[in-house]
């Protein structure tokens, strides 16, 4: 039997004013238990029930209007006369209260149809019921709030028929289907009868900032899909009340998914700077927008009372450009949904504002998509927001939990590498079956974990042990296909790193441009990897020339100084304390400064301990060369924050962070609060400093927290908050990260550079490395830098790959997709080895939308700045 709280079971102090309950964002307690004491069957006097909401109502209103108003009066005098004509146990005095009511009310209140003839609306009020898929409960208390939440609505719509209830996450759906299929199929009744509205097209409500961007395509594609499949149709609307920031590519990525519409709730809580606009038009890095409200209510856990409809016009921030307003009313984040009283509010709310006026004129039963095709009219007179939307308020969620993120990253990266090479294995041999079905599990896991108070890091202790569990089998299932689509292709692990020639051992590359990298097999023993293609040839390297390539010496007791042709770093005490380029003629640590530097704020306990490596590989020709650091820390620290931090002689007003697919500039400053409040910010796999000329760029393998302020960059390691997980971050990490000057400003080198540092060669042996195709990639990109081939897989609706869940067609098809990293117009050609009937571009969702002009299977792409798109190759 569940028995916990609306918010879990943890003691102490209440989360919100008025929850009475005494729940908190604590670890739970264990040893709390409840008893059932008593259980009574009751006979609800449904009048005196009535008569309960009408005063309340009223009490509302006399709160809630305007003192110098004669409806505040008029409220006032209604509710004296009931009191005073109000007679406990006498059934004749509440009949008689009522009456008086209607005076104020109407008399039609208790019914739906006084909304059947109300064609001005100002508030389109939506049921939702806003489930956590984790947070201060597991997955599996989830999957029991669903069923009963869902279920209490379905019964709720049969007794108040105006009800439109909206529901997102597509995972929770399908939990429905799996565990609950009774209750599954009365969900999908109501959906066939227009009152339940699936909706937001994701797997889950998931966080938008640290997810790769292919991560963000597939919770579009997966929560899409799912909905097509079952319901029969997608989403216009991205759904993300409760999201903790939004990334900047999010209005691009989202139109594509076939959502032109967004809705938010959380920017409204920052704590620094009040966002001003409560509905506008989001612009994307590439100039794609989408039409975005947030409704001024400031809840997605309204409880449509006077005071809520009131606010939902009173703090409107755009009623210069329209007075429309959305409102989702319902229990929400521990589930729940709208109730009988939520429904009664709301009519009163809507009979008030009919017969006194005053009140915005609320309206129960029409639909989300009915709220957006009104404000879609008036889309090009909206005001805009161009990138990000930065929240002010939760913090470290970039660093809590290092252990899912570091996952996370894990994951992106191996499903990139199956999916390229599974592909590869399906179309060049015929036996090999690609293992859609698998992939598409192992993606739904990963999705799974990107929800927003999961990898985000804030979520209880029982969150992480089943998300370490769902990761384990993700790895377990993917070094079972590698090693399957490994046979395939007549390669073979090694059992061990080293002897090159006896074991003919070769290098893999899934990255899709040339690589050449100094590889170290064993203690004794280092080769040159090179190549264009999937699988690098290896040339070893004798230890004379490791050493005439590299020097390390002590020049002074405790201090050393490392050297290659285009670097010498000079090392003390784990710091670097001189880091001076050859080639240009700089010094880029400033004079007594200290880089590489582990910092907290205040000092660690001895019980920590924290063990730093610092290396320095050959340089080779016509690359740049980076700094390699690592640590191993043993954390068992107690409201601490660990960074590394590196002073640079670097001066620019803006530092450049990747983010999915593209680049974001902030200040490195704080001159305004704006500026202030970004103080740590959210980058992927490099943060860059530049300057005309010259820059550094941190790159980084599982990290996401970052911050620049005038010449100090900043990496976030570790934190260790104690709620509501008071383990997070406790114990052993391994943590890499790397320095690399560059001479110029930001370019694809750091781009290369930062792939590189998250997808290091694996080491395999093929014993017909001259017969070997994958040498060369069978689909190569070439033209501009800027350009990256981001996915290779098959096409979702191929008759071999697909699982019948929606059309199929006859034929085999590989899709690609490109995106423009740096900002920039770019052109570039795509050539396969295959042979090609056609190519078309498609959308996210792989809907073939325009045909392109294709010659010997090559075909030419030319992309606008951060501009994403996505190709279907179609075999002959």
């Amino acid at each position: 039997m569940a028995c916990n709280g609306m918010f879990g079971n943890g003691p102490g102090r209440p989360i919100f004013k008025n929850n009475a309950g005494g729940d908190s964002i604590q670890p739970p307690d264990p040893k709390k238990y409840f008893q059932l004491s008593k259980a009574e069957i009751v006979v609800v006097n449904w009048e005196a029930r009535m008569l309960y909401m009408d005063i309340v109502a009223i009490h509302d209103s006399a709160l809630e209007l305007p003192d110098d108003s004669w409806q505040q009066h008029k409220a006032l005098n209604i509710a004296m006369k009931i009191i005073n004509t109000f007679r406990p146990g006498n059934k004749d005095s509440i009949t008689k209260c009522r009456t008086i009511a209607a005076d104020f009310l109407g008399p039609d209140v208790g019914s739906y149809e006084i909304y059947h003839n109300a064609t001005e609306v100002d508030i389109f009020a939506i049921g939702h019921c806003h489930i956590d898929t984790c947070w201060l409960w597991p997955w599996a208390e989830t999957k029991r709030k669903v069923v009963r939440s869902w279920l209490n609505q379905c019964d709720l719509m049969d007794r108040y028929p105006e009800l439109k209830f909206a529901c997102s996450q597509a995972q929770q759906f399908k939990w429905l289907k799996e565990e609950y299929p009774i209750a599954w199929k009365r969900v999908k009744e109501k959906v066939k009868e227009g009152q339940f509205h699936p909706i937001g097209g994701c797997w889950v409500e998931h966080y938008t900032n640290m997810p790769s961007g292919e991560s963000l395509v597939r919770q579009f594609l997966y929560g899409q899909r799912f909905f097509e499949s079952n319901f029969g149709y997608r989403s216009k609307t991205l759904w993300l009340p409760d999201t903790f920031g939004f990334a900047a590519q999010l209005p691009q990525l989202s139109r594509q998914a076939g959502m032109n519409r967004f809705l938010t709730q959380k920017i409204c809580f920052n704590n620094i700077n009040e966002f001003h606009h409560t509905t506008f038009n989001w612009i994307a890095l590439d100039g794609s927008q989408v039409i975005s409200h947030m409704p001024p209510v400031r809840t997605y856990t309204a409880e449509g009372t006077v005071a809520d409809v009131k606010r939902s016009i009173a703090k409107h921030l755009s009623l210069d450009q329209d007075h429309t307003a959305l409102m989702a009313f319902g229990k929400g984040d521990g589930g729940g949904g709208p109730t009988w009283q939520h429904m009664e509010r709301l009519r009163r709310c809507r009979r008030i504002a009919d017969e006194v006026g005053i009140l915005p004129r609320v309206h129960v039963g029409k639909s989300v998509d009915d709220f957006f095709d009104g404000l879609e009219k008036k889309a090009g007179s909206l005001v805009t927001w161009f990138g990000e939307l930065y929240f002010e308020l939760h913090r470290g969620t970039y660093t809590t939990q290092a252990n899912t993120k570091r996952n996370n990253r894990r994951a992106e990266f191996l499903l990139r590498d199956i999916e390229l090479l599974a592909t590869v294995a399906s179309i060049s041999d015929r036996s090999y079956k690609y293992p859609k079905r698998e992939i598409d599990g192992m993606w739904e896991a990963v999705l799974l974990c990107q929800f927003h108070d999961c990898l985000p890091g804030t979520s209880i202790r029982m969150c992480y042990d089943d998300s370490d569990k769902v990761y384990e089998n993700v790895f377990a299932t993917g070094t079972a296909l590698l090693n399957a689509v490994y046979r395939s292709l007549d390669i073979v692990e090694v059992a061990e790193k080293g002897d090159l020639k006896k074991q003919n051992m070769i290098a893999l590359n899934t990255l899709p441009w040339p690589r050449m990298e100094i590889v170290e097999l064993s203690d004794t023993e280092t080769a040159v990897a090179s190549g264009e293609g999937i699988i690098l040839a290896l040339e070893q390297f004798t230890g004379a020339e490791v050493e005439a390539r590299v020097t390390i010496k002590e020049t002074s007791k405790g201090v050393y100084k490392m050297q290659n042709s285009q670097l010498s770093v000079t090392v003390q005490n784990g710091c670097i304390i001189s880091l001076y380029d050859r080639i240009a003629d700089r010094e880029i640590i400033p004079e007594g400064s200290k880089a590489n530097h582990v910092v907290t704020e205040i000092k660690i306990d001895e019980i920590s301990s924290i063990k730093s490596i610092i290396s320095l590989t050959a340089a080779l020709e016509g690359q740049q060369s980076v700094v390699e650091c690592s640590a191993e820390v043993d954390w068992h620290e107690t409201m601490r924050f660990l960074k590394v931090e590196f002073p640079v002689n670097i001066r620019n007003t803006e530092a450049s962070y990747e983010a999915q697919y593209g680049v974001i500039k902030r200040p490195t400053h704080y001159n305004t609060s704006w500026d202030m409040a970004k103080f740590e910010v959210c980058c992927h796999k490099f943060a860059d400093l530049s300057e005309h000329g010259y820059g550094v760029s941190i790159l980084n393998d599982s990290k996401y927290g970052f911050s620049t302020v005038g010449n100090v960059m900043r990496l976030s390691l570790l934190r260790s908050p104690k709620a509501p997980d008071d383990t997070a971050d406790m114990g052993r990490h391994q943590i890499r990260w790397a320095i690399m000057p560059h001479r110029g400003g930001l370019s694809a080198e750091t781009v290369r550079a930062a792939y590189a540092f998250n997808s290091p060669l694996k080491f395999l042996s093929c014993s017909r490395l001259k017969d070997c195709t994958l040498t060369q990639s069978p689909i190569r990109l070439t033209g501009d830098q800027s350009l990256i081939l981001d996915t290779i897989k098959r096409g979702e609706i191929d008759e071999d790959v697909s699982r019948g869940d929606l059309p199929s067609h006859k034929g085999r098809s590989v899709i690609i997709r490109i995106y423009e990293s740096l900002g920039g117009r770019a052109r570039g050609r795509v050539e396969t080895s295959w042979p090609v009937s056609k190519v078309c571009k498609t959308n996210l969702l792989e809907d073939d939308e325009e045909a392109v002009v294709c010659e010997n299977g090559n075909f030419k792409v030319d992309l606008g700045a951060f501009q994403v798109a996505t190709y279907r190759i179609c075999l002959a």
